[in-house]
């Protein structure tokens, strides 16, 4: 049995077969459910096409900015900006 399996009375040490959800509302075993099927994209390019990671992105940057992580400068116009992979250089 796969360790994502949804299964009751199953082996798997899955958080999700060890919490009962039956009592919660429909809705809120539906948003569990979903929640539990998320996954990260793997690059920028894929994380820019979900709203939802748009969003997160924004967060965590505001944040950044929040606790002066850094200042953010203009790039010397002699410097070339390199992308690989999706992390910049």
């Amino acid at each position: 049995m796969s360790p994502t399996s949804h299964k009751s009375h199953s082996s798997s040490t899955h958080w999700c077969n060890l919490v009962h959800f039956s009592a919660l509302p429909y809705d809120q075993q539906h948003h569990i459910f979903h929640l539990d099927h998320l996954t990260e994209p793997s690059s920028y390019k894929e994380a820019a096409t979900s709203p939802h990671w748009i969003q997160a992105m924004q967060v965590e940057l505001n944040a950044l900015k929040a606790n002066n992580t850094w200042t953010e400068v203009d790039l010397p116009p002699e410097k070339k900006l390199s992308v690989l992979n999706g992390y910049t250089r």
